[in-house]
């Protein structure tokens, strides 16, 4: 690479130059900048000739160049002629970032930490799967025997049996009164005999686990089946968790079966693994959630709709959090899934009571 004048430089960066002419090149050979004919810039200030230019000359330097004066594109800006000294100091300080550079630097940053947040959370998810912590003694809790079913009341229609007409005294017969007249050959009203309604049919207890769940406002139609509690290593410390299932809902194995007392819960993910819960947050109050054992349906409808704080739960919601989960007297469905996708930093839980 050739010698160029060190007192050439760029209209908007005296200390940038182009190799080539350029109508923005410019002389600050008196410290302003002045405009350089693209000729002289071929001829002179662009070779090792640069020294032979008058605006130099004039300086009284010798025939030659200092070797101090020799620069090239890019080169330190220590290099720079005496007179301008001051401008060095001021181009060794940062240059200020523009508008463009500072929107460009921050849609940086973002997109960066947004992808680290989305790998933490598949990560956290993948591990602890759907379900909420669970407590050895949940654990370990014996599951309640289903109560025995109500007998069943038939009602049979029996025929009265005949009895004995009622003696009725005898009455002197008004001479006004006069039988009804009936016209020959219709017979007699009679008196039509009540209906009695039967009652519902009773729905007995389950006594297994469920093995499908569907929500028709959702489109949903997934097997369920039984998993327990593991246990996983996150932030050095050990932590049992119920387990998962791909592609189907987890039932909690300690918690009740359908048409019994207690509260039956299932897990089931939004966003790995089949994604069976990826629209549970359109679920509304009201809506019908069917359970099946075998071909016997359960219905229940949505009551309760909450979503609340998992990964960074303080000990008392954590505590509330297990409440929801664990048993509770009275007969409920409670599935149980992760929000927002991606993150999983809370729990959705649609809770649902018998439609009857």
């Amino acid at each position: 690479m050739g010698q160029q004048c060190p007192y050439l430089g760029l209209q908007s960066d005296p200390y940038q130059l182009s190799l080539a002419p350029n109508p923005r090149h410019r002389c600050y050979r008196s410290g302003q900048a002045e405009r350089v004919a693209a000729a002289h810039q071929r001829e002179t200030c662009l070779t090792a000739d640069y020294w032979r230019c008058p605006r130099v000359a004039n300086r009284g330097r010798e025939a030659q160049p200092p070797a101090s004066q020799v620069r090239t594109a890019g080169s330190d800006l220590s290099a720079r002629h005496p007179d301008l000294q001051s401008l060095s100091h001021k181009a060794a300080r940062r240059r200020p970032l523009t508008c463009v550079e500072f929107m460009v630097l921050g849609l940086a940053t973002c997109i960066v930490l947004a992808g680290c947040v989305v790998v933490y959370g598949l990560v956290h998810r993948l591990q602890v799967g759907p379900g909420m912590q669970a407590v050895a003694e949940v654990a370990t809790a014996p599951v309640a025997m289903p109560e025995a079913a109500p007998p069943v009341v038939q009602l049979v229609r029996r025929e009265a049996a005949p009895t004995a007409p009622p003696t009725v005294p005898p009455t002197v017969a008004s001479p006004e009164a006069k039988e009804p007249a009936v016209a020959p050959g219709v017979p007699p009203t009679s008196i039509p005999e009540p209906t009695l309604a039967l009652p519902p049919a009773v729905r007995p207890p389950a006594q297994s686990p469920p093995t499908r769940l569907t929500i028709d406002k959702i489109g949903l139609d997934i097997p369920v089946l039984s998993v327990g509690t593991t246990t996983i290593q996150q932030g050095g410390q050990s932590k049992v968790v119920w387990g998962d299932v791909p592609n189907a809902g987890a039932f909690h194995s300690t918690s009740a079966y359908p048409g019994n007392a207690g509260n039956t819960v299932i897990n089931g993910h939004r966003d790995v693994q089949g994604s069976v819960f990826r629209h549970l947050d359109r679920v509304e109050v009201g809506d019908e959630i069917v359970l099946y054992v075998g071909e016997m349906p359960y219905t229940y409808r949505v009551a309760e709709i909450l979503v609340v704080p998992e990964t960074f739960a303080s000990p008392a919601q954590r505590a509330e959090n297990l409440r929801l989960i664990g048993f509770l007297p009275e007969e409920r469905v409670t599935l149980v899934t992760c929000t927002p996708i991606g993150l999983a930093t809370h729990r959705l839980l649609v809770i649902a009571r018998p439609a009857d």
